[in-house]
């Protein structure tokens, strides 16, 4: 599965990673950006309730916006022996909350 995600990450490459390796990336620009177009044909088809095409621009796309300029976050995961690791890099998400 490692290998897998690893050559998903970068078409053209060889790549390879310890059998308990674990490695997800989200590139937040393209997952914001589909979001938004899934975020606009609902509202257009009346599948959100309580809200309109207006309300999912007021309210939903500026969030995605600030969300897509998040960059890419990378979570890898491995173990050695009894040793697991866990490394993060990346924003989850962004901004600030009151």
């Amino acid at each position: 599965m490692a290998r897998l995600i690893l050559a998903l990450s970068r078409p053209g490459q060889s790549c390879s990673a310890p059998e308990s390796a674990a490695v997800v990336a989200v590139n937040w620009g393209k997952a914001a950006a589909l979001a938004q177009s899934l975020a606009r044909v609902a509202a257009r088809l009346e599948l959100i309730p309580g809200m309109n095409s207006k309300d999912v621009e007021a309210s939903v796309v500026p969030l995605l916006r600030a969300l897509a300029r998040q960059g890419t976050a990378h979570l890898h995961l491995g173990s050695t022996g009894k040793v697991v690791r866990l490394d993060f890099q990346g924003a989850l998400t962004g901004g600030v909350c009151q």
